[in-house]
């Protein structure tokens, strides 16, 4: 009964389940992004222009409920993590979703992504050849990672632009603020709250900055690790095993890359990769 291994006649698509658990957790964060960003507009407006006495309240709405959605946004994320580790389990190891992984997966599935399957994982995933164990294990970490790395720098320096920008602006309002009402005035306390919630949500979002530059870093590292251990030919599982698990762990904790990100970047990637195996 328990971890029996399902057969490929299996009716649950995990991998549209993977990808659904992706869009959901995406969607919250480009959510709470939005919502930062109408927040960043409304405070300029407030702090250089007229004023209204409810308007830091509904900036400090606007605050709560875009980091409410960030915080379910990595739940789904980390969600996502879970099932896409063993999808890769799968694919480069050759160790099959038992049942009580699927069952677990029933449970946790949105309704519309309990489709009828062609297999548990039958879908190629990344483009090496060696047949699953130890090596397609690493393959797969050096694929992955080298992909990771490159989309995680690039995402690091548009995000660190962006914040950087909110950054300046942010102080700029504090400091003009003053200049535009008496600083006696009902006022002047509202665009100084206005400015202060603004500069404390742009200054919270230097952190994803850090953890981009910070994974893109890990990368490197990887890659560097898993090419020294596939050129020496005969790879153990135990190191193979070690390489994915640190990895694995590493990616779970970034922030999540964009979809438009990767549709902008995947051509010139897949090209320099192809090249790169050559």
């Amino acid at each position: 009964m328990g971890d029996e291994q399902p057969t490929t006649e299996s009716r649950l698509d995990v991998r549209r389940i993977n990808t659904a658990q992706f869009e959901t957790a995406k969607r919250r964060w480009q959510t709470s992004l939005v919502l930062k960003g109408i927040l960043f507009l409304l405070g300029v407006t407030i702090a250089l222009g007229n004023t209204v006495w409810f308007a830091p309240w509904v900036m400090v709405a606007l605050a709560l409920i875009s980091e409410s959605l960030q915080i379910l946004s990595d739940l789904a994320k980390g969600d996502a993590e879970s099932v896409l580790r063993m999808l890769d389990r799968c694919r480069t190891f050759g160790r099959p979703i038992s049942h009580a992984e699927l069952r677990d997966l029933v449970i946790a599935a949105p309704r519309h992504t309990r489709m009828v399957a062609t297999g548990t994982a039958a879908d190629e995933y990344f483009t090496g050849s060696a047949p699953p164990g130890p090596r397609r294990a690493l393959e797969g970490v050096l694929e992955s990672a080298w992909y990771t790395r490159h989309l995680s720098l690039a995402m690091a320096r548009v995000y660190a632009a962006l914040v950087g920008v909110i950054v300046i602006a942010s102080l700029v309002m504090l400091a003009a603020a003053p200049r535009y009402t008496s600083a006696a005035s009902p006022d002047a306390v509202v665009k100084a709250v206005a400015a202060w919630l603004t500069l404390s949500v742009s200054l919270g979002m230097i952190k994803n900055v850090i953890a981009y530059f910070r994974m893109a870093s890990r990368c490197e590292r990887t890659v560097h690790s898993t090419e020294r251990l596939l050129a020496v030919g005969d790879v153990t599982e135990t190191e193979a095993v070690r390489q994915w698990y640190e990895y694995q762990i590493a990616r779970a904790g970034m922030p999540l890359l964009p979809e438009w990100l990767w549709t902008r970047m995947r051509s010139r990637l897949g090209e320099a990769w192809r090249a790169r195996a050559e």
